[in-house]
Order: structure tokens, then sequence, then C-alpha cells
């Protein structure tokens, strides 16, 4: 009778985990398959992150960062790892199966960890774009009598030897990159006039040190890594002077910085060298000693007139829609051309009276509650968002906005993202998949939350445009897209 007792204790011991082992034997086929299913998806972001960083490798010289790297170093010894755990469950007996069922689990969890990892990258590369020596793409025209006073202004100071330093300055989406695109492309019809023109988007918050990358980048040259802040500056000065006469345009600055600090010889009569600057303080002109030049809003008759060339003229001969319903629509757009063009894109073909009485309501509905102008410059563009009434539009268009600033993105490969995330779902034919992501991206482009370029392979996203996707919290992406 004393036995029964510790019998029993010995029996409960043993069949807890001769349980749990039953239990991860007879999971193990399914939990395979899961971990197929993971795999599949932890190769499809490792194939995308590397096509990504070879064509940022081969247009703009760029490197991974070493967060990147050392992800895809884990993923490769996650793959070779996950083939030998394979044939061992393949080769394994009712025994041996029973204790890989349960390192399957692990493996499931782990991969799904790097996955995650991957889908969370802001950036792969270390550094944003930069261009030299190329045309921009520039796909919004010009508007207004002013801005064209102000092409010319600059292009002036450009030709002639008093001006040295250039700072064009004004609120977020009023144009001054467009305006410097287009006066970069008209310096390469000139190039007799200057040996090199370069363009870099200035990365924010400002880092010297990737400054003097981005420049030495552009010169399709490098600076060793190893090395200080200062020795850099006096290699990147000896290939700046090497050009003679450049002119430097410094896109997006937020912070004035010491040339000198970075490497950048000083623009003057002398050397006939130029910077241009755009900024959104004239403050950042002031201590760049820069000559300011505004670029102010609209006048109301302007804004009218691009509205109405971007949603199409035919709006005026609608019978069911009076002039007073558009004018209101347009002045609150805040006479900014960015919102103008954005706003009046998803307008456009709406004939219905009630359909802008509940877009005007919408937009001063997001206006009345923000006080910062930034906050209602980016309160308008939501509005455009917001009309997306596909799911699967605003999916795309979040994974776009996961994209580093600047930087151009291939179609085709992004079409190709969207087909492995399953986003194009509703047709089985790849060349129909296809069909349906070029229609997607024409769809974007056309509300003008994304711009082309001219060749037509690659669209970009204007800085406030990502700003606006960072900011509302039911447009942050999840575990999606590219970074």
């Amino acid at each position: 009778m004393d036995l029964i007792g510790p019998i029993s204790e010995i029996f409960k011991c043993l069949c807890s985990p001769i349980c749990e082992y039953f239990e991860y034997y007879r999971k193990l086929d399914e939990n395979m398959k899961k971990l197929d299913r993971v795999l599949r998806e932890l190769e499809n972001k490792k194939k995308y992150i590397e096509a990504t960083l070879s064509r940022a490798k081969r247009e703009q010289g760029k490197e991974p960062s070493n967060e990147v790297s050392d992800w895809l170093q884990n993923v490769r010894r996650i793959n070779t790892k996950a083939e030998s755990f394979k044939q061992e469950v393949e080769k394994g007996n009712c025994f041996s199966r029973a204790y890989l069922g349960k390192d399957v689990e692990k493996k499931i969890e782990e991969v799904k960890e790097y996955l995650q990892k991957g889908c969370a990258f802001t950036s792969y590369v270390s550094d944003a774009p930069s261009t030299s020596g190329m045309t921009l793409s520039t796909t919004r025209n010009l508007a207004g009598k002013r801005t064209g006073k102000i092409v010319k202004e600059i292009w002036e100071d450009l030709m002639g030897d008093k001006v040295s330093k250039i700072g064009v300055w004004g609120m977020g989406g009023i144009g001054k990159t467009t305006i410097m695109s287009n006066i970069n492309n008209k310096l390469h019809e000139k190039p007799n006039k200057f040996n090199d023109v370069i363009w870099v988007t200035v990365s924010q918050p400002l880092d010297l040190i990737k400054l003097q990358t981005e420049i030495a980048t552009a010169l399709k040259q490098s600076l060793p890594e190893n090395e200080d802040k200062v020795s850099r500056a006096g290699r990147l000065l000896r290939m700046l002077k090497a050009k003679e006469k450049f002119v430097l345009i410094l896109d997006d600055m937020w912070e004035a910085f010491p040339l000198e600090e970075v490497g950048i010889p000083e623009p003057n009569e002398e050397n006939g060298c130029k910077l241009v600057i755009t900024t959104r303080s004239c403050r950042v002109c002031r201590s760049m000693k820069c000559k300011q030049v505004e670029i102010e809003l609209l006048s109301k008759k302007e804004a009218l007139n691009l509205f109405i060339d971007k949603v199409g003229s035919s709006i005026l001969q609608v019978p069911t829609l009076n002039e007073g319903i558009i004018n209101e629509v347009v002045e609150e757009c805040g006479r900014l051309p960015l919102a103008i063009v954005t706003v009046a894109a998803s307008m456009s073909g709406e004939e219905e009276i009630y359909e802008w009485q509940n877009a005007l309501n919408e937009l001063r509905g997001r206006l009345r509650s923000l006080n910062d102008v930034d906050a209602k410059v980016l309160g308008r563009l939501e509005f455009s968002y917001h009309r997306l009434k596909d799911e699967k539009l605003r999916q795309c268009f979040l994974d776009c906005a996961l994209y580093p600033e600047d930087f151009p993105i291939l179609k085709d490969e992004l079409i190709e993202y969207w087909i492995a995330e399953g986003f194009i779902e509703e047709v089985k034919d790849v060349q129909a998949k296809y069909d349906r992501g070029h229609t997607i991206l024409n769809r974007l482009v056309n509300c003008c939350l994304l711009e082309s370029a001219e060749d037509g392979s690659c669209v970009k996203m204007h800085d406030l445009i990502r700003d606006m996707q960072g900011r509302t919290p039911c447009m942050t992406k999840g575990c999606h897209g590219p970074s």
C-alpha cells in the first residue's frame, strides 16, 4: 500500500512531459508548413532588400547600413540552418521527431522576429540619394507670374558675378524644389558656364559627416569612413577645388553650418562658384550669408487658374456646379501650389454638387482644429489620402512612403513587391497582376500623391507627402513595405 503513493507521483511526473512531447510530434507536420511559409516571406523580404541595395549602389553609389548588413548576414545563417533542420525532420524517427517538434516552434518565432526587423527598417542605405550632372524630374509646372520672375532673378544671379550664395526660402509645399529642379535642368543646357552642377538633398537632422559623403558621392568619388571630419573636409575641399567652377544646390536645409567644416570652398567672384540652398527658414539663409529669395503664396487668381488647370477646365461647364463652391474649395487650399494640385487631382471628374460640398466640409473640418501653419499644410494633403476609397490603393501608397527621402522608386520593382506582399490578389495571371500594379501607380500619380519621372520608369514622393504619412496615426504602416 505504501508504494502506491510514490508510484502515482512518479507517473504524474512522467505523464506531463510525455503528453507534451506527443503534442510536439502530432503538430510537427503542421508547424513545418508554418515554418516554410514564414521562411518564404523572409526570403522575399531579403531578395527585395538586396535588389534595392543593388540599384542604390549602381545608381547612387550607396552602401548598405551596418544594421541592414548584419540583418542580411543573419537571414542567410537562418536559411542555412533551416535547410539542415528540414533534412533532420525528414530522416528522423518517432522519438527524434518529437524533440524536433519542440525546436520547430522556436525556429518559427526566430524567423518571425527577423521578418519583423526587416519590415521595420526606415532606410536600407546609409544616406539619402544625391544627384550630380543629371537633369531632374519636374512633373509640376511653375505656377504664377511671381514664380516666373523669381526663376529669372535666380538665373541672372547664377549667370552674373555679383551674387555667389542664394537662399531660396518659403513654407513647405510652396514650390522651392520645383523651382530649383527647373533651374538645375536649365543649367545643364549651358554646359560651358560651369564645370559641374551638384544637387544634394540634405538629410534631417543635419549630419555633417553624411553631408560630406553625399557631396563626394555626387562627384562620383568617395571619402574614407575611418577618417575624422576635419581630414575628410580637407579631402572634399580638394575635390571641389579641382572642379574650379561649380554650382552646389543643397535642397531642403533645416540648419545652418560653416562651409569650411564640411569642406566646401567659400563661393566668391574670384572662383566663380555658386551655392544655392532651399529652406523653410529665412534664419537659415541669414546664417549662411545668402541673398534671400522668398517664395510667396500664389495670388487668388493664380491659385484658381492652377486648380482649374489641374482639375480640368470642363468643370466650369458642369450645370450642377457653380463657381462659388469651386472658389471656396480653392480658398481652403491656402494658395499653396502643392495643396492646390493635390486637392484638385482628388476632385477631378467629380460633377455632383454634394461631392464638392462634402469635400469643402472635410477640408474645413481638418483645418479647424489645427493652429500650426505646417500642420495646416499637412491637413490639406491628408484630404487627398482619405479620398482614396480603395483600401488596396492606401496600402500601396503607404508602402511608397517608407522609402528613403527623395528616393527614385523603380515602378516594376515596386509592383513586384506589391505582388509578393499579396496586395494584388484579385487576378491570378502574372501579366494581369502587373497591369493592375501599373493601374494603381497611375492612380496615385494622377492624385498627385506620387510624382512620375520624365522617362516613366520611376516614381518619387514629395517630402511633405512623406511628412503627412508619418504625422497621422491612422496612416502609419505596420510591418509592410520597403524602407
